[in-house]
Order: structure tokens, then sequence, then C-alpha cells
């Protein structure tokens, strides 16, 4: 399944800060948009530090929004949103992540005893589930009539089995991760719609059940 990548750089506080003011003042092509980070300061009361894509370089016209977060030590790209009306889509959006970061921070963060981590551009089951529950659902995938979702008694327990595997395993899946795992699948978009929804409903009612709040 293709997702949208993320970019993180972590390591000590001060290391960061001497890091980021110089990843801003040796910018080439990439620029600081000051204008921005007041604008989303004055909005959000969040400070960011929001790099622009260099003009005729073949990437999406878009900002880069860095952000802090003083309590993991990390800077991390919040978002990537472009500067006219409008959305990237995942492969426009990765490839802006994937230039910034061969561009402006894979040769100059060793300098700073920092690390930085850009995620995978596809994941599978077995990337975000334990090998029981990726196989778990792809086996019901693969045996279930794909045409009626989890209405088959039989397709029905698989579905089920599942989704009580995953909630007592502690791996609770995003709706927009369950939903391309399923296209993944060979699910038609609208059983895997409904599929999403059948599965937050069944998280609902096993954490009312459970009187458990453990996941989000």
């Amino acid at each position: 399944m293709l997702c949208y990548q993320d970019l993180t750089i972590e390591g000590a506080s001060e290391n960061l800060d001497a890091f980021m003011d110089f990843l801003t003042k040796s910018l080439e092509g990439w620029t600081r948009n000051v204008d921005r980070e007041k604008e989303l300061q004055h909005g959000t009361g969040m400070k960011y530090i929001i790099i622009r894509t260099p003009p005729n370089s073949g990437l999406p016209d878009a900002n880069i929004a860095l952000y802090k977060d003083e309590r993991s030590q990390k800077y991390r790209v919040a978002n990537i949103v472009p500067v006219e009306m409008g959305s990237l889509s995942k492969e426009q959006s990765n490839s802006i992540l994937q230039a910034f970061y061969a561009e402006c921070i894979r040769d100059n963060i060793s300098k700073f005893e920092l690390q930085a981590c850009i995620s995978n551009e596809y994941i599978t089951s077995r990337d975000v589930l334990s090998e029981t529950n990726a196989e778990l659902l792809h086996r019901f995938s693969v045996v279930a009539n794909k045409s009626t979702g989890s209405s088959h008694p039989c397709d029905g327990r698989r579905w089920r089995d599942f989704i009580t595997s995953s909630f007592n395993s502690e791996q609770i899946l995003d709706s927009g991760i369950l939903f391309g795992l399923l296209l993944d699948e060979e699910w038609p978009e609208e059983q895997a719609n409904e599929l999403v929804c059948e599965y937050e409903a069944a998280m609902d009612v096993l954490r009312n059940f459970t009187g458990q709040e453990r996941f989000s």
C-alpha cells in the first residue's frame, strides 16, 4: 500500500537547534518561508520552520512544515501543503519529502550527532500487524465473497477473528491504513469502506465492554 512518508530528526535538543540554524542558513534553491511561519504562529500559537520547494525543480510548489517536539527531542515533518489551493497526492508529497531529505538532510545530519529517519513509501500488513493478525486478515480476504463483505456467516466469523485478535493484541489500525490494506487484498472500494465501518464499530463495542480506553 502506498502511504504518506514521514521524516523525523532526533537527538539532543541543542544539537537539533544548531542543525536547524545551519539548515535554514545554507539552503540552496529551497527557501525558508518566514511569512508563513508568522502566520501559523499567530493562528495556532505553535512555532514551525517552513521550507518552500525550489522553483523550476519539477517538484510541486509547496511548503514543508517542520515542528519540534520538545518531549521526544525530535523535529518532524508535520505537513506538506501546496502553496496554491488544492492538495498533494501521496506520490507528490513523497517526492517532495524524498528530495528534501536527499538535498538538505542526509549529508549534513551526522555532523550534528543527530539521526534522521524517513519512513517507507510502501507498507504491507506485516509492517503494521503481527504475523498472526496479518495472516487472519489475509485468510479472511482470500476466501470471502468480495461482493458481500462479511455478511456470510463463515466470512463473518473469520472477520471477527481478525477484529478480536487485533484488539486483544493492541494492534488497532487507523481507518485509512485498514482501507488501504483491504484494497491491497483486492477488495472493491465499496466493500472495503463497509468493512472499515464495521471494524471501527466493533472496536468501540469492545472498548465499552472491557472498560478499556487504551486506544484512540
